[in-house]
């Protein structure tokens, strides 16, 4: 090989960093729920859990501790603190919520209140529907268990709600979940390694 032709060979770095798109990494930050929507979605859906929870509770009061009241060891210790009736909430306000949402979650990452406001729960890494048990028990059910602690439990409940005004708009329920919430109508495949997003303008 002449040496003219050497020179003309590119050189080959095979420690040289490859060069990305600015572009691809910045689409995924696009397509994120806004906080608003996000906020409606959960509004409508503790709605929703608060007004079905509150007649449920009232009925199992009235017919099945009532009974109870002939057994002053277990009715005295229901009764003994506030934290017996609040964990009673909190256990059939989840129940209900699971019941209201479960299909939807589970095959479209998606409470009521994500369909109607069109946003869904993804994984975080591979941008699918995440699986139920991050999606209902990690997120929603250890911030159940969060609020039978108190001040403590309030305190973490609202470092939640406030990381949602972070630039990645993560609380953190979606941290410790390994989720993420997007629009639906610019990530509209669902659990298909053969769809793959479009990027859109705007």
């Amino acid at each position: 090989m002449s040496s003219t032709e050497e020179t003309l060979q590119p050189e080959l770095n095979p420690y040289k960093a490859p060069k990305g798109s600015v572009e691809a990494i910045h689409f995924k930050d696009q397509s994120m729920a806004s906080r608003w929507r996000r906020l409606f979605a959960r509004s409508i859906d503790l709605t929703l859990t608060l007004i079905i929870s509150m007649q449920v509770v009232n009925w199992l009061l009235q017919n099945w501790l009532s009974p109870l009241k002939s057994n002053y060891i277990i009715y005295g210790f229901f009764w003994s603190s506030n934290s017996s009736y609040i964990a009673l909430n909190l256990l059939v306000g989840f129940g209900v919520f699971a019941i209201l949402n479960s299909y939807l979650l589970a095959s479209r990452g998606q409470s009521i209140g994500k369909y109607l406001l069109k946003i869904r729960i993804v994984n975080h890494y591979s941008d699918e529907v995440s699986k139920l048990r991050f999606s209902l028990v990690l997120r929603d059910g250890i911030m159940m268990v969060l609020n039978l602690f108190g001040l403590l439990g309030s305190f973490i409940a609202l470092i939640d709600v406030l990381c949602i005004f972070t630039r990645n708009r993560r609380c953190l329920h979606d941290h410790w979940a390994s989720t993420k919430v997007v629009r639906v109508d610019k990530n509209t495949y669902v659990n298909s390694p053969s769809a793959e997003p479009t990027s859109s303008a705007g």
